[in-house]
């Protein structure tokens, strides 16, 4: 079963109240005696596109402890007995977007995952604070998922996947799924903007799981628009506020392939990955599973390329043993595979010493035991669970990474405050930017250095007229661009919003020489790519980042973006 669908057969439909928010029942009236110390927020909703009263469209006011009312007949909403202050008011997402965040403050735009319906209000004693909410509806795709023979196909699972960016290159990203009703009918929401593909996919099993009655048989994976394949699959684009099309999927008949075999050569890793080998994609990714005996089996896979992946990195064995890993191409038709024999190899590591350079105090040997070691793919976007495998630093300042399969990857360590990672140098390379290859052994003798010192970068961005520019999106990349792809977590990378008075500060940024930009808008999902910081250079200002130093740069905007 493809991994992107495994424990949706647990997937109970619920509604609940949110936690810490209370829902007004009252008229909301301030009360009398507190008048002349508390204030009001007094508003109203109404549809963007209609100007028509947006009745039952909820707002909430508050940070923890939060307060919910509902829009009346009239759109019209009011919190009553506020403190005085500075007040979060927020449109709920399931209701609408907030135009007004959306074109006004483009802070919002850029910061979305973090409160594109949010905006602040003040509030005096006393006194009442008003405003309008224009709302604009929330993108939804709907849809209908049918056999060849026009018949719908109940419990298939629809997915989309968004095409974003990791580690400078574009991708695609799992978005939103959803099972068809018994019509074969779908539902996705909320499509925020973007570009996206849309899948259907049948799995017997699970579909007998949610419904005893479902049918019995494979059915080839399915694209919108009338593609077989990711290779001829239709882009599909979303803004605030977009009506999207009606989607029809269909699905033919296929054979799904069983692999059957065992790992031989040392310990069985526990886990693995079946991935399609061309294009690398969350499509069509099956978990494969290893008993102890080192057997595995995977079952409906689609006829293709695929590479074959077992094992992970995994936190050193104090006993001395050693992880394994195992990859292998495979070639999938219409036939199973069966007695499939896969040679498994000891996985590497990599060795050496810490140094910290600085004033402060060095880590006590406790506190060199709680610090991290990682390696991760460069086309990883983050660090992952710091809980999970990391590497060991003993009182010594001795450390010994996670063991990994053969492949390339990006160093990188934490230690307690106010320590910072400067390098990790790997035969005269820095493995913290550039990725370290495991290939044929253990990497010895590198040398992590921690420093106490970081650089500030500080300035002001003004329009083309010389005036100060609010709300301007400012991005830091590096100006060698040969960090600009596989960069891992990207600590030379950084994007800001200036202030009201346009006015920016980026502190702990890595020492070297930087490109910084102003401009219009960058949405946060899409800054990470080696094609924006190409057509930035161009008007980019550099500037060079000492440790310990703060640098002022002034900023004017760089026209023709975000187009």
């Amino acid at each position: 079963m493809s991994l992107a669908v495994v424990g949706l057969a647990a997937a109970v439909a619920a509604s609940c109240a949110k936690p810490g928010i209370r829902v007004s029942t009252s008229s909301g009236q301030p009360s009398s005696s507190s008048a002349s110390y508390v204030g009001t927020i007094r508003g109203t909703i109404v549809h963007s596109t209609t100007g028509s009263p947006a009745a039952g469209a909820r707002v909430r006011v508050g940070l923890r402890d939060e307060r919910e009312v509902a829009a009346d007949a009239n759109g019209n909403f009011l919190f009553a007995d506020l403190p005085p202050g500075h007040h979060r008011i927020v449109l709920n997402d399931d209701d609408g977007i907030d135009e007004t965040e959306v074109t006004v403050s483009r802070a919002a735009r850029m910061t979305y995952g973090g409160g594109i319906n949010e905006r602040w209000i003040d509030v005096a004693p006393g006194e009442t604070s008003s405003l309008t909410i224009r709302m604009l509806p929330i993108p939804v795709l709907e849809g209908v998922v049918t056999d060849e023979s026009g018949q719908p196909v109940v419990k298939a699972i629809v997915q989309s996947f968004r095409e974003t960016v990791s580690a400078g290159r574009r991708t695609l990203s799992p978005a939103h799924w959803e099972i068809t009703d018994q019509d074969g009918g779908f539902r996705l929401t909320p499509f925020f903007p973007g570009d996206y593909i849309v899948t259907a996919d049948y799995h017997a099993q699970l579909a007998r799981m949610l419904d005893p009655n479902a049918r019995v048989g494979f059915l080839e994976r399915g694209f919108y628009e009338n593609a077989d394949t990711i290779a001829g699959a239709s882009r599909i684009h979303s803004d605030f506020g977009s009506i999207l099309p009606r989607v029809k999927l269909t699905l033919r008949r296929g054979t799904g392939v069983t692999i059957a075999g065992s790992i031989q050569g040392g310990a069985s890793p526990a886990l693995g990955l079946l991935l399609p080998a061309v294009p690398p994609t969350e499509i069509d990714r099956y978990a494969v599973q290893l008993d102890q005996a080192g057997h595995f089996t995977v079952n409906s896979v689609r006829s293709g390329e695929y590479i074959l992946n077992l094992g992970t990195c995994m936190s050193p064995s104090r006993s001395g043993g050693r992880s394994t890993w195992a990859r292998q191409r495979i070639g999938v038709g219409t036939s199973n595979i069966e007695g499939l024999i896969v040679t498994a190899q000891d996985s590497m590591r990599v060795t050496g010493r810490v140094v910290f350079d600085g004033v402060s105090q060095r880590p006590s040997p406790k506190a060199l035991a709680q610090g991290y070691i990682f390696l991760r793919p460069p086309e990883q976007p983050g660090l992952g669970d710091v809980i999970g495998s990391r590497g060991l630093i003993d009182e010594a300042g001795r450390f010994v990474s996670e063991e990994c399969p053969a492949g390339r990857y990006i160093a990188w360590a934490e230690v307690p405050s106010p320590w910072k990672l400067r390098s990790v140098i790997v035969q005269g390379r820095d493995a913290a930017d550039t990725p370290l290859e495991l290939s044929s052994g253990d990497l010895d003798d590198v040398v992590i250095t921690f420093t106490d010192r970081s650089g500030t970068l500080n300035g002001r961005v003004f329009d083309r007229s010389g005036r100060p520019r609010p709300i301007a999106a400012v991005v830091v990349f590096p100006a060698d661009s040969t960090l600009w792809t596989d960069f891992g977590p990207g600590r030379r990378l950084r994007l800001t919003v200036s202030d009201e008075s346009g006015n920016f500060h980026i502190s702990d940024l890595a020492a070297g020489k930087y490109l910084v930009a102003a401009i219009e808008d960058i949405p946060t999902w899409e800054w990470r790519e080696a094609a924006l910081f190409q057509r930035l250079a161009v008007g980019a200002t550099g500037v060079a980042i000492a440790e310990g130093i703060v640098t002022q740069q002034e900023l004017q905007m760089l026209p023709g973006f975000p187009h």
